[in-house]
């Protein structure tokens, strides 16, 4: 009982730093949420998730060792910090057309929940915890079985909630 407890609570903080961080699903739930409202950050973190429960269902199934190999970690850093340059590249090249509006558009012409996942699949930072700490921790929680799983799999999403709400106390 101590080993779930122990898990699902550091697990939590983990996450918690995490979210915190600054990287591109951050960037896109401050900079969407004043013109797409509350529901901004629910909706990219539950693309997050489903990208992180199916990697779970993945690694589980046997995909682990292939995330571990030098190669592997290398080509998603490569294509994870090209994703990040070409975004702040065309971070600089709109810098002269930017301007502050108190008013936004309510439109919306991008998916959030696509957004979710592969905002969380080009940061480089993802698939290098995912290979070190986020295997480590699921390694520790499939020792215990499914509800050791499922405990590491839930702890981190109490922790992004709690980032969500917080981004959507300060924007009402």
């Amino acid at each position: 009982m101590f080993k779930i407890l122990f898990l699902g609570i550091s697990s939590f903080v983990i996450a918690l730093s995490g979210a915190m961080m600054p990287g591109p699903l951050f960037a896109v739930t401050i900079s969407e949420t004043p013109r797409r409202g509350w529901i901004t950050g629910p909706i990219l973190v539950a693309g997050h998730g489903v990208l992180e429960c199916s990697l779970l269902l993945l690694i589980v199934s046997g995909l682990g060792s292939f995330l571990q190999m030098k190669e592997t970690f290398i080509f998603i850093a490569l294509v994870g910090g090209l994703f990040l340059f070409f975004m702040g590249v065309s971070m600089f090249r709109s810098l002269p057309k930017l301007s502050l509006q108190n008013e936004f558009n309510r439109q919306a012409n991008s998916s959030l929940f696509l957004s979710g996942i592969f905002l969380s699949l080009a940061n480089p930072y993802w698939s290098f915890w995912w290979a070190t700490i986020g295997l480590g921790y699921l390694v520790q929680a499939m020792e215990i079985g499914i509800i050791g799983i499922v405990t590491f799999f839930m702890g981190p999403y109490f922790g992004r909630f709690s980032m969500v709400f917080c981004c959507i106390s300060r924007s009402i």
